[in-house]
């Protein structure tokens, strides 16, 4: 409740139906401080497969990496999930690196309480459980800002001591 009180007034989510927003907050932070972001636009489902893109960002530089979007393919009924594409980006924002990986086999069953989980939990869900579960990132607001917002460190409220 905190949190989409917190988003309103930043003005970071959308109060449109799921349908209308594209990017989704899927993990606020990971154990490595990292944010992640899943769009729903493009997301296409056949039976149990779910393709899909990822947004990852990182708290720490990695090789001159800051930040990655990644296609990945999720198989709802096994739970598991592959990589398919991705696109690395440094710090300024520019494309530094593209891959595929669409023939590489590469299954991999997520475990709980995992970032991958977290996206599978996406993938396979409703658009109403989507709404219900996770927090929708308004259209005019830049992606990239709102991975800023939260890999700030700083708590978001300093209260004062006792």
């Amino acid at each position: 409740m905190t949190q989409r009180i917190l988003c309103a007034a930043l003005a970071l989510c959308s109060a449109a139906p799921a349908e209308a927003a594209d990017w989704w907050i899927v993990l606020q932070r990971d154990s490595g401080g990292n944010v992640h972001f899943a769009e729903s636009g493009q997301l296409r489902r056949t039976g149990d497969l779910v393709i899909f893109w990822t947004h990852i960002f990182y708290r720490e530089l990695t090789d001159g990496m800051k930040s990655a979007r990644i296609q990945f393919e999720v198989n709802c009924a096994t739970f598991e999930q592959r990589e398919r594409r991705y696109l690395d980006y440094d710090a300024n924002r520019n494309m530094i690196e593209t891959g595929d990986n669409t023939d590489a086999n590469g299954w991999r069953e997520m475990a709980p309480d995992t970032a991958g989980a977290a996206y599978v939990r996406f993938a396979c869900a409703t658009p109403e459980q989507r709404h219900a579960q996770f927090n929708s990132i308004a259209s005019n607001v830049d992606l990239f800002e709102v991975a800023e917002f939260y890999l700030d460190p700083r708590p978001i409220v300093v209260l004062p001591s006792n």
